[in-house]
């Protein structure tokens, strides 16, 4: 039996290099940045002496015929070319080369898009990262650049304290996550190919869970509303004669309809008219909404559409949806709630909701049970000033190498 008693103080020298150097490149979707920094991942996994190392490029194209595949080129926008460019993930394998099971750390190399450069309180403090009362600042601090790190971190400790464990670790840096998921969809089926999935495997998925153990997490459904009005002139036009009036009623029943009893939704894009002085003829938004996994995807739009009728108002739907996903307490989430220093002030010992969709969906598609906990709290992500508290990182990252060590041990 392992000793699985694990005396460690994180190398946070090492950590925060690695993560400055990540929120540098600022690999948001479509930037050079994105294969800058999964080559950063690429040679660290390589220096910390993993067994084997996989630099994965596809297209869209390798992965469409896939049921879980999302189109993300039918987001819009940005988006529109996904199509045509190339995609990078990296796979690393660390072997005890002992008997065991095999538990995988996924952690996402793309962070949301800054779109509001002078409201940050430092100028380019979003991709000039810095530390100020013991927090890292930067784009992808949170979300989750510094979970990443914990997961390369957790593979250098396995690296050097080889005959402290058993099984395999793999650990999976993708893209795409920020946008449906299929870096996970990729590296899922690259890692089944090669058979290194087996009978005995665990997910851990980083996300800034705000210290709880989550095992849900939501759904995501895009969809589009379109208003059409007769204009007429203003001085005797009423509120009929104008398309965002219309619109603005079916989105504020959709709101209070979707905004309780674990369901989220946001208005992202409106716009519509020609001229200030008369009433839009036309008004159209784009609106996503979470829903919990036990809403099926179907009933959510037909539910949506019933609503957008009665107001006179079109409603469609592009491909970019999903379903969230439910998990049993898996065997790596009793273990790090089992650890016995639960007294941190960082940990909260109740499993609970993700409020957000991530890939989790994915891995139980495969069967893979997975459970979502890493540093960070999901309020700081996406945000203005984006930051992670240093001294939160470290405990959570200390829990989970003792929970990921116990697991390995416990076969």
């Amino acid at each position: 039996m392992q000793n699985n008693n694990v005396k460690y103080i994180p190398d946070l020298s090492f950590s925060l290099n690695l993560a400055t150097s990540l929120i540098e490149c600022y690999p948001a979707f479509g930037l050079p940045g994105q294969k800058k920094a999964q080559e950063i991942v690429c040679n660290t996994l390589q220096e910390i002496g993993c067994d084997q190392l996989f630099w994965d490029e596809f297209c869209a194209d390798d992965l469409s015929h896939l049921k879980d595949y999302v189109d993300v080129s039918c987001f819009g926008d940005i988006f529109e070319n996904y199509q045509n460019l190339t995609r990078y993930n990296v796979v690393a394998v660390f072997d005890s080369f002992s008997p065991g099971p095999t538990l995988i750390l996924n952690g996402h190399i793309d962070v949301d898009y800054v779109y509001d450069e002078a409201l940050w309180t430092v100028t380019d403090g979003w991709r000039k990262p810095f530390i100020l009362n013991n927090r890292l600042y930067g784009r992808g601090s949170t979300d989750m650049l510094m979970g990443l790190v914990s997961n390369i971190l957790i593979g250098k400790w396995l690296a050097e304290n080889r005959t402290k464990w058993t099984g395999k670790v793999v650990i999976v840096s993708v893209i795409d996550e920020e946008v449906g998921g299929n870096g996970t969809l990729r590296s899922l089926e690259f890692l089944k190919c090669r058979n290194l999935l087996s009978a005995k495997t665990e997910c851990l998925i980083s996300e800034p869970s705000d210290g709880r153990m989550c095992i849900e997490s939501l759904g995501f459904v895009h969809c589009i509303l379109q208003a059409k009005a007769l204009p007429i002139h203003m001085g005797v036009a009423t509120p009929e004669n104008n398309a965002f009036w219309k619109l603005c009623k079916a989105l504020k029943c959709l709101e209070e309809k979707y905004s309780t009893s674990g369901f989220r939704f946001n208005l992202g894009i409106i716009g519509g008219g020609k001229e200030a002085a008369i009433p839009l003829g036309s008004c159209k938004a784009e609106c996503t909404i979470f829903y919990p996994c036990s809403f099926l995807l179907d009933n959510l739009k037909t539910e949506i559409e019933l609503i957008c009728s009665t107001m006179d108002v079109s409603c469609y739907f592009s491909s970019f949806n999903f379903e969230g996903a439910s998990y049993e307490i898996s065997s790596l989430a009793k273990n790090i709630l089992n650890k016995s220093n639960t007294d941190s002030s960082a940990f909260s010992s109740d499993s609970s909701l993700f409020p957000s969709p991530c890939d989790a969906r994915l891995y139980k598609e495969y069967n893979i049970p997975t459970v979502i906990f890493g540093p960070g709290y999901l309020k700081d992500a996406h945000s203005i000033d984006e930051s992670i508290c240093l001294k939160q990182w470290q405990e959570i990252h200390c829990l989970t190498l003792s929970g990921c060590v116990r697991y390995l041990n416990d076969y």
